[in-house]
């Protein structure tokens, strides 16, 4: 997985274990030219990584779909990554060619099959 914005593309993290990627508001790769944000209560970026860090750990190897949106679904006060400032959440599922989007004003996961977009046979 690579971090990528305007200014260019970086390796992603090499701080979380083999297979896994953890993405909340910050590069985590510190070749990046920016200062690490505040972790502050409006923001949370790095409480809420360890969060998920810690569900996947506990999780490993038994991680579903419909496991990683209750985690993702989780509060920060429970331990979990949603924060009030949350304005989407992805679930991704290379596999089944789909991905799973949840938005701040929606209380539902939706899913966007991708199969039609992505399928060579269609």
């Amino acid at each position: 997985a690579f971090e990528w914005c305007y200014a260019g593309v970086r390796p992603g993290s090499t701080d979380t274990p083999d297979g896994m990627f953890c993405a909340t508001n910050h590069f985590v790769n510190p070749e990046w030219p920016y200062p690490a944000p505040e972790d502050s209560p409006d923001w949370q970026t790095y409480l809420r990584r360890k969060a998920m860090l810690r569900q996947a750990a506990r999780h490993r190897g038994a991680i579903t779909a419909g496991r990683m949106r209750r985690i993702m679904s989780t509060p920060v006060r429970l331990g979990g990554p949603f924060h009030r400032c949350t304005r989407y959440q992805l679930v991704v599922e290379p596999a089944e060619m789909a991905v799973q989007m949840k938005v701040s004003c929606g209380e539902n996961w939706v899913e966007l099959p991708l199969t039609r977009y992505l399928d060579s046979r269609q």
